[in-house]
C-alpha cells in the first residue's frame, strides 16, 4: 500500500504542472483515439490524470467534458443524474476540500497515513417491528472488511438523512444490513460529509 501511495503521489505532482488546456487536450486525445471514457477507468490504467485531478481543477468531471467540447454519452448523463452518483461525487468533493491526499479505487478510499475505508450509500428499509430504523448496503465481494463511511438515505430514499461510519465485519456478504442502534453506538453520525471526513481522519489515522 505504501509503494502504491508513493506512486500516486508522484503522478499527482506531475498533474499539478499541467495547464487547464493540457488536461482538457488529454481528455480529447483519449476520446478521439479510444472512444468514450468512463471516470472509473481514468488514472494509472491509461496513464491519464485521475478523476480527482479533473474535479480539483474544473469542479466536476462533467464540467471537464463540457470545456473540452465532448458531449457526455447518454450513459454518463444518466449516471450524473442518479442520486447515488451525485452523493458519491459530493463525498469525493468533500475529500478533496479536506486537503488529505487520497486515491479512490472504486468505492475504496486510500488516504495517506490512514486505514483504507469503503464509502457507500445506505438504502432505507422498512423499520423493524420494534420501530428501529434500518438500512442496507450492497457491497461487492472483493471489498475489504473494516471501516465503512456511508450516507444514510431518508425513509423515502429520495435524499440524504445523515452521514456516518461503522465497521463491515462480513467479508463476501453482498447485502449488508445496518441498524440505527449499531451506528449510534459508535457515536459517528454527522450532518455533513465534511464533518464525517474529519472524524474519519481522526479515527483512522495510523500512528
Amino acid at each position: 500500500m505504501e509503494a502504491f501511495q508513493r506512486a500516486e503521489e508522484k503522478r499527482r505532482s506531475k498533474t499539478r504542472f499541467l495547464t487547464d488546456e493540457q488536461l482538457l487536450e488529454t481528455l480529447r486525445e483519449y476520446v478521439q483515439k479510444e472512444g468514450r471514457i468512463r471516470g472509473r477507468l481514468m488514472g494509472r490504467r491509461y496513464r491519464m490524470p485521475s478523476v480527482a485531478a479533473y474535479i480539483r481543477r474544473f469542479g466536476s468531471l462533467w464540467r471537464a467534458y463540457e470545456l473540452a467540447g465532448i458531449p457526455p454519452s447518454e450513459h454518463c448523463t444518466a449516471q450524473a443524474r442518479s442520486l447515488r452518483c451525485r452523493i458519491a461525487e459530493k463525498f469525493q468533493q468533500a475529500m478533496i476540500v479536506s486537503g488529505a491526499p487520497f486515491e479512490r479505487m472504486g468505492r475504496v478510499y486510500a488516504v495517506r497515513g490512514c486505514t483504507p475505508f469503503v464509502f457507500d450509500v445506505a438504502k432505507s428499509l422498512e423499520p423493524l417491528v420494534s420501530g428501529e430504523m434500518r438500512w442496507e448496503l450492497y457491497l461487492r465481494k472483493e471489498m475489504p472488511s473494516g471501516p465503512c463511511a456511508a450516507a444514510r438515505l431518508t425513509p423515502d430514499n429520495h435524499s440524504i438523512q445523515d452521514w456516518c461510519m461503522f465497521e463491515i465485519s462480513s467479508r463476501g456478504q453482498q447485502r449488508f444490513p445496518l441498524r440505527d442502534s449499531v451506528v449510534r453506538a459508535g457515536d459517528s453520525v454527522r450532518g455533513t460529509p465534511n464533518e464525517l471526513i474529519q472524524l474519519i481522519l481522526d479515527r483512522l489515522h495510523r500512528s
